[in-house]
């Protein structure tokens, strides 16, 4: 709630919910999940972050505002994780297509770490085990990796095993820019739903794409100094 860019930007809305309930319902189409989890800050102004995940019928768990990485370990522990599939609540449009692809490489490969490179920015997730997770927050000391939960495992190959997976030429378009952290990130996600007037669970990466290539006047590109 409590951004510097865009603040209270998880309870803005899209179409009749909330940029955060709107992502839950996405989540739920991953079959692969057992467990939903919001984990937020125990500040007052994230008590409202606490009732979107309530009336959506998904846990959450209250930690640490700045030691994100600590608050996942501790959520994670509250339903026995052995996978977790890490999601930013300002990426409304994340994929369940590709986190089921990230899932299902993670057990095949019996990795600590996976990710896919090449998608438009807000459309990926992360999997990572649990010890890896654990491990990671016993030895990551920078504010950097306390807040950023995977940034120890991704620059540690040597301590962990990392699993990069490459977007599909379809979905490789890394200069589109679907996350939501300036006003008119959140305009362009309002636009996109509303022009495609899809369900809220089934609005495909593939129809988010080609009406931004339809639509490049009005397409968000990204670029380093807002990364």
């Amino acid at each position: 709630m409590g951004s510097t860019r865009l603040s209270r930007k998880s309870i803005m809305k899209i179409n009749d919910d909330t940029l955060l309930g709107y992502l839950i319902k996405r989540v739920r189409c991953v079959e692969a999940l057992d467990s939903i989890i919001v984990a937020t800050s125990n500040k007052q102004l994230d008590l409202k972050i606490g009732e979107i995940a309530e009336k959506h019928n998904v846990n959450v768990f209250r930690g640490s505002e700045g030691d994100v990485l600590d608050r996942f370990v501790k959520s994670a522990r509250c339903v026995n994780a052995e996978l977790i599939v890490r999601i930013t609540a300002d990426n409304p449009f994340t994929d369940p297509q590709i986190m089921t692809t990230l899932i299902h490489s993670q057990e095949k490969k019996n990795v600590d770490y996976t990710w896919m490179k090449g998608l438009p920015v807000g459309i990926g997730s992360e999997v990572i085990s649990m010890s890896a997770l654990e491990k990671a927050a016993a030895l990551a000391i920078l504010p950097y990796d306390r807040e950023h939960v995977t940034s120890f495992i991704k620059c540690k190959p040597q301590l962990f095993k990392i699993n990069v997976l490459e977007a599909p030429c379809e979905f490789n378009y890394p200069e589109y820019r679907l996350t939501v952290d300036y006003p008119e990130d959140y305009q362009l996600v309002r636009k996109i739903h509303e022009c495609l007037n899809s369900n809220d669970k089934f609005l495909s990466l593939k129809k988010i794409i080609q009406f931004l290539k339809e639509n490049p006047t009005i397409a968000r590109i990204n670029r380093r100094e807002e990364a």
